[in-house]
Parts: structure tokens; C-alpha cells; sequence
């Protein structure tokens, strides 16, 4: 069975509601065993998906026409980071806001069609696993691939692990493969993926089935080991993360108010300006009055200097007939 066809195999089967996942995965496994043993091992390390990593399996194959230009964003969101774009990255995530919300509506409605409950936890992790795939072009083709198991998260810095979040196929999965849905808009079982594979002769000897188990079994538990290990550090990245994004957002109220208190500042100073304009108007305006008045009182103390000087001449005139007044008075 070539890689494409184990893609395709896998995207059939996450397909199907989780709560029958593990009945047709281990039913898949039974035909594989007599076929193929190590694709057979392979499947049976496909693990049942989460609420939420089915309802974004389903965005993946069913709504690729919403989902793709939510990644596309994503992409000149990481731009903008990297050139230090602010305006064009708060626009961008204004747009995001509004198409990750419509997606998770998408999602809801998807998952009550097929049975699922995609609670709020879920809804949250839907749309955590959406701004992973934007923040990271690894994370965008574990979404692309239909076969998520998990939920992703990222945690503000770094790659998304996608470590064991994606079922396997045994190679590099071709990326946009999506299942065949027959009439009616249900997946058909995984089981006719093997359409083309032909069973080999006579049952699996036993002592090879029980050291086969033995390595499955030790296997799983180095596996649940490992989880259980990247879930703490994924945990404590996550608490990291918290406490930084609660820093910036402190950060960001102390340069907004910084930035208001600027801004009235320049006003403040544009409004002085215009009054020192004003104000030196005046005083050119006023200087030019002030001195045609000096000029004015000028001529004016200069004619009441001749008046008086007459007034005084006319006096002294008058007071020279005195004598002749008097005797004519006689």
C-alpha cells in the first residue's frame, strides 16, 4: 500500500464520530494483520482524536474554502511580527477575530450533525489549534492533514509541537488529502482503503503474536511516558506564557496612557502656539499704534505749547492797556 493510500486511510478513518473510533481502528487493524503486520503496528498507533481535534479534522476536509484563507492570514501576521508592523498586525488580527469566529461556528454545527459535543473547553481548544496553525507553517499542515489527534496550542514563542499530535503514515504525508464521502455526506469506513490489498495464507503463529503484543505493550507505555514528560513541559511553557502575555498586556495599557497623555500634550502645545502667535500679532499691531499715538500727543503738546504761548503774549497785551482803561473810565 503506497503513502497515498495510507492518507487516505487515515483521513477515512478520523472521519468517523470518536466514540467509534477504537471499534474501527482495532476492526482495521484485524484485516491489516494478515496483510501488512507493520502497517498493521502503524495503525494501531493512531490514537482516538479529541472533541476538538475531530471538529478541525472535519474544517480540513469539509471546509478548506474557509479554513485556507485563515492560514493565508497567518502568514502575513508572522510577516508583520518579523518587520515590526504593528498597524497592519492589528488589523489583521481584528480580521482574524471575526474569521475564527465563523469557524468555530462551522465546527459546532459540523460536530452536531455527526453526534459530537463540542462543549466550551473543546470550542476553546478548536480555536487554540486554529491560531497554532496561523503562528507556525508546521502546525498549518498537521491542520491541513485531516488527521489530528490532539488539540495543538503554541505558546507565544517557538515551533507548535505537533509531536505525536498528527496520525503517522509511515512516511511524509502529501498534504490536502481529503476522504471520499458518498452520498448522503457520511464517511465511509476505513475498511475500503483495503480494497486493493490481498490477505496472506494461514493465521499469524503464536509465539510471534505474543512478542508482537510484549513490544506493543512497552512501546505504549514508552509512549504514555513521553506524553506524560511533554505534557509537563508543555504545561509549564503554557504558565510561562500566560504570565509574558499578561506582561504585555500591562505594557500595552502603559503606553496606550502614555501615548493619550502625548497626545494631549501636542495639543496642548499646538493651542500655546496659536496663542503665541496671536499674542505676537498683537504686540506688532500695537507696537505700530503705540507709536503713531506717541507721535500724535507729539504734535498735540507742540500746539499747546504755541497756544499757551499766545495766551500768555494776549495777557500781557491786555494787562499794557490797563492805564488807559482806567482813564478812560474817568
Amino acid at each position: 500500500m503506497d503513502e497515498d493510500e495510507v492518507v487516505a486511510m487515515a483521513v477515512e478513518l478520523y472521519a468517523l464520530p470518536p466514540a467509534g473510533f477504537v471499534e474501527a481502528r482495532d476492526e482495521l487493524v484485524g484485516q491489516l494483520r494478515g496483510v501488512d503486520r507493520s502497517l498493521a503496528a502503524l495503525v494501531k498507533g493512531w490514537g482516538r482524536p479529541t472533541a476538538a481535534a475531530w471538529a478541525v479534522n472535519a474544517l480540513a476536509r469539509g471546509h478548506a474554502a474557509e479554513l485556507e484563507p485563515l492560514l493565508a492570514v497567518g502568514a502575513q501576521m508572522r510577516e508583520a511580527q518579523d518587520q515590526l508592523d504593528g498597524p497592519t498586525l492589528r488589523g489583521l488580527q481584528t480580521q482574524v477575530q471575526q474569521v475564527l469566529r465563523g469557524l468555530l461556528q462551522t465546527a459546532r454545527r459540523a460536530a452536531g450533525e455527526a453526534g459530537v459535543t463540542l462543549g466550551t473547553a473543546p470550542g476553546e481548544q478548536v480555536l487554540s489549534t486554529l491560531r497554532a496553525a496561523m503562528a507556525d507553517p508546521g502546525a498549518a499542515e498537521a491542520v491541513r492533514s485531516a488527521r489530528l489527534m490532539r488539540a495543538l496550542e503554541h505558546t507565544g514563542f517557538g515551533e507548535v509541537d505537533v509531536h505525536e499530535a498528527v496520525a503517522a503514515t509511515g512516511g511524509r504525508a502529501t498534504p490536502g488529502v481529503r476522504a471520499t464521502r458518498p452520498a448522503g455526506g457520511r464517511t465511509a469506513p476505513p475498511a475500503r482503503a483495503l480494497r486493493s490489498v490481498r490477505p496472506a495464507s494461514g493465521p499469524e503463529p503464536e509465539p510471534e503474536r505474543a512478542e508482537r503484543e510484549r513490544a506493543e505493550r512497552e512501546r505504549s507505555e514508552r509512549e504514555r511516558a513521553e506524553r506524560e514528560r511533554r505534557r509537563a513541559a508543555l504545561d509549564e511553557a503554557v504558565g510561562v506564557a500566560a504570565e509574558a502575555q499578561e506582561e504585555l498586556h500591562d505594557r500595552e495599557d502603559d503606553l496606550e496612557d502614555a501615548e493619550r497623555r502625548h497626545r494631549e500634550a501636542e495639543t496642548a502645545v499646538a493651542d500655546l502656539t496659536r496663542r503665541l502667535d496671536q499674542a505676537r500679532t498683537e504686540l506688532e499691531t500695537s507696537g505700530g499704534d503705540r507709536q503713531h499715538a506717541i507721535r500724535s500727543r507729539d504734535r498735540a503738546a507742540r500746539a499747546a505749547d504755541r497756544a499757551a504761548a499766545a495766551e500768555q503774549r494776549a495777557r500781557e497785551a491786555w494787562e499794557e492797556l490797563r492805564p488807559l482803561r482806567v482813564v478812560a473810565d474817568d
